[in-house]
């Protein structure tokens, strides 16, 4: 719609006298120019994923939603946590860009500061590969390259890279990286088997990466999480 104005206000403008290109007439066709540099020069996906953690068949827990809100105020209340979301030419390339986004409960992914689900990146690519990292999740990826204004659901195997973990026949990001800084392995091992042992023991609460299922205490029940996935040897190949 906005390449066929301009490009009638390009014909308009032609068919007048030359005297005719006012100020006025002038900074409505720079204006047009603008917005369709802009909207031509964007890529726009809609992403569903779901976290092991939080997860409960059909939505995920918002039990941290309220630790969440004192760091991020503007959190949506169904808001389960922040989630980073690239987009790549390939998988083992660098991200063209990362957004910050809230991952809602119902797997739905919106854009950190419109709150939207149609996340815009600055890429004037037709497609891209999308991958989901968590702050103490294993990262996810699409399968293929996926295409502008589509959508990429991450909670079905077959939209997935490598072999999926499935809870209720969706794929979940597994849950464990509690290491997770930059340069580490992407795996579930022993490292993170002692974070979430020795704070469960130390009676750690609130918004701390060994609270591997996401409701604001680490207790039992994420030690037996984390120690089923170090038991089952998981990680990821995505870089």
């Amino acid at each position: 719609m906005l390449k066929r104005l301009v490009v009638v206000v390009l014909l308009f403008q032609f068919k007048k006298p030359k005297n005719y290109m006012n100020k006025k007439n002038q900074f409505l066709l720079a204006l047009l120019l603008l917005l369709f540099y802009a909207q031509s020069y964007a890529f726009e996906v809609k992403i569903k994923v779901f976290l092991e953690g939080p997860f409960q068949g059909t939505f995920m827990s918002t039990h941290l939603n309220t630790e969440l809100k004192k760091i991020h105020s503007h959190a949506p209340l169904d808001a389960v946590d922040i989630v980073q979301v690239e987009i790549r030419t390939n998988l083992a390339s660098l991200p063209i860009e990362t957004k910050k986004a809230y991952l809602l409960k119902d797997g739905t992914v919106v854009d950190y500061v419109t709150l939207q689900p149609n996340l815009v990146f600055n890429a004037s690519g037709n497609a891209y590969y999308i991958v989901v990292k968590h702050r103490n999740h294993l990262p996810i990826a699409s399968k293929t390259a996926v295409n502008h204004q589509s959508f990429c659901d991450l909670t079905l195997p077959s939209q997935v890279y490598g072999e999926a973990k499935l809870v209720n026949g969706k794929s979940v990001m597994i849950a464990g990286n509690v290491h997770n800084e930059p340069g580490d392995v992407n795996e579930i091992n022993a490292s993170d088997f002692y974070m979430v042992s020795k704070a469960m023991d130390e009676h750690f609460a609130g918004y701390v990466s060994e609270d591997a299922n996401l409701d604001g205490i680490v207790n039992e029940k994420d030690f037996q999480l984390v120690k089923n996935n170090v038991e089952k040897l998981y990680f990821s190949q995505i870089p």
